[in-house]
């Protein structure tokens, strides 16, 4: 479903905004950037799988252990850099 808006939005707001769609469902491209932004961040796991248990509410095609996988390779890359800073 796209809203209509007045023309006079238009110049005030993003084009990404105008068309505010209902039931639009995360894709693999949303996941992989969740995965880079949890795993660059160290995030914590109890936070991974939360996030892992959202994605997977919203997508049936999602595979939560290629995510977990993802995380940890982001978290990885994060570690070495981060010791390599402080050497």
């Amino acid at each position: 479903m796209v809203y209509d808006l007045p023309s006079s939005f238009y110049t005030r707001l993003n084009i990404s905004t105008l068309f505010i769609t209902k039931g639009k469902r995360m894709t693999k491209k949303h996941f992989k950037e969740l995965a880079r932004i949890l795993g660059s961040n160290m995030a914590l796991s109890d936070l991974i799988n939360d996030i892992a248990d959202f994605c997977a509410s919203e997508n049936s095609y999602f595979q939560r252990q290629l995510f977990i996988d993802a995380c940890e390779k982001h978290y990885q890359e994060a570690k070495q850099e981060l010791e390599k800073a402080i050497s």
